[in-house]
């Protein structure tokens, strides 16, 4: 019995290994986790049969080398853990690029020579400098943009403008001073619009170039085109810029130059010598004849005025020097509802259309049926009567010449200075603030450049 039952035990533990490599469909990991070939790891049905053999149990040579050529699995690392190698790494930060240092270096300066002007001016005396009239201040050259200054003149109120802020600051006056040659202008803040802002005879302020204003460009194009200034000039000036062929340039008798051309257009206000107008009051009188009784008994040369009144009916009437204190006596009294004045007449003409006679009188060459009449006493006729006349060329006596004047575009000189009135050095104090703020730029962002340029040359 003894003898039967050892083969077969010896051929159950043979065929014991291969049967337990096909249930698990593979090997174990390695030779340590390999279950043990007791009994009570085998369960119960082994230790029926028998205890599997430690030889069976081991993994074959190829098996273990296929093993051994695979790394062990790592432990998995802590979501929150970092890695100490990563904290050793160099921190790169980011840098500017030395042209936005550059960049900012430049504007700082531009800024800071832009604004020199105001700069200076805040360390202006708290006393102004009187520098006396304007007129005589820009002929002297003691005008000097940048201070603070007093200065006297008369504005010209025909031809001032009222500007208006953009951003609510109110309005400014803006007036040229007679006498300047469009070169010493003022401007004065006011609340209002319609608020009349007088200008006192001493005008204190702070004294800029025009070409400081931020809005110069818009104030030198309105005055070219909407405003026109008169220039006087005398006859003399007139007679040598005639006699002169080619002659483009004048003086008024303000001292100021003057540019003509042939359509330049001359206006001539002329009094006829001996003649006088007596105007009767269109409100007293409905119709012209009735003043001719005004006019009946005079025993002077007499003629209806041919130039049209909305409120007078007038006539023209020729007297002589000793004349004329009884004419005016005669019609001093109020309820003759009549006065008597100083017959002017104008006419208008271009500048190649004038002429000067060798009397120096004033030959117009134009006809013009606008032209005034000049009259002429009519000694054939009892009693003398006065006669219209229109003739061409019309001739103007040198004595009765009052004016003689030439428009021109009112074009602001390229030096003119404006002072703005009011301003004193204390209020530019911002102008101080912002020098140091630009040049703590420059200074940051020029230790910046050099820092840089330190660095690139440890590294080369």
């Amino acid at each position: 019995m003894s003898t039967d039952s050892k083969p077969e035990k010896e051929i159950a533990g043979a065929d014991a290994a291969p049967a337990a490599k096909s249930e698990t469909g593979a090997p174990p990991a390695s030779a340590d986790d390999a279950p043990p070939a007791s009994a009570e790891a085998t369960g119960p049905a082994d230790a029926a049969s028998g205890t599997k053999s430690a030889a069976a149990e081991a993994p074959s040579p190829t098996e273990q080398a296929f093993f051994a050529e695979r790394p062990e699995p790592e432990a998995a690392a802590d979501a929150d853990e970092v890695d100490p190698e990563l904290l050793k790494l160099p921190r790169r930060r980011r840098r500017r690029h030395p042209l936005i240092s550059l960049a900012v270096i430049g504007l700082s300066l531009y800024l800071m020579w832009f604004v020199r002007q105001d700069l200076l001016f805040f360390f202006q005396g708290g006393t102004p400098l009187d520098l006396g009239d304007a007129a005589a201040a820009l002929k002297a050259g003691t005008l000097k943009a940048g201070t603070f200054v007093s200065l006297t003149g008369a504005p010209d109120r025909k031809h001032a403008i009222v500007l208006e802020s953009k951003l609510g600051g109110g309005y400014e006056s803006f007036v040229r001073l007679l006498g300047t040659q469009n070169r010493v202008f003022v401007q004065q803040h006011r609340a209002t619009r319609g608020a009349d802002a007088v200008l006192s005879a001493s005008l204190v302020g702070h004294l800029v170039r025009f070409d400081s204003l931020p809005y110069r460009d818009g104030l030198r194009s309105y005055f070219s085109k909407a405003q026109t200034i008169a220039h006087d000039l005398d006859l003399a000036e007139l007679e040598r810029a005639k006699r002169a062929p080619g002659t483009s340039k004048l003086s008024d008798r303000a001292g100021a130059s003057v540019s003509v051309a042939p359509g330049t257009m001359v206006w001539i206000n002329v009094a006829y010598p001996n003649e006088w107008l007596i105007q009767a009051s269109k409100r007293a009188y409905a119709t012209l004849e009735e003043t001719r009784k005004l006019v009946a008994d005079l025993g002077l040369p007499v003629a209806v005025d041919d130039e049209e009144s909305a409120a007078f009916h007038r006539y023209v009437v020729h007297a002589e020097p000793d004349q004329v204190p009884l004419l005016m006596a005669r019609f001093r009294e109020p309820a003759l509802h009549a006065n008597v004045v100083r017959r002017q007449v104008s006419y208008s003409a271009r500048w190649d259309q004038i002429a000067v006679g060798a009397d120096r009188s004033l030959e117009l060459n134009a006809a013009d049926p606008s032209f005034p009449s000049s009259f002429r006493v009519d000694r054939s006729a009892t009693p003398p009567r006065l006669v219209a006349h229109k003739e061409v060329p019309t001739k103007i006596p040198a004595a009765g010449i009052l004016y003689v004047t030439i428009a021109s575009p009112l074009e602001i000189a390229p030096d003119a200075f404006v002072l703005l009135v009011g301003r004193r050095p204390v209020e530019n104090w911002y102008y101080l603030a912002l020098y140091v703020l630009l040049l703590a730029f420059i200074v940051v962002n020029g230790w910046t450049l050099s820092r840089r340029l330190r660095e690139r040359q440890a590294r080369s």
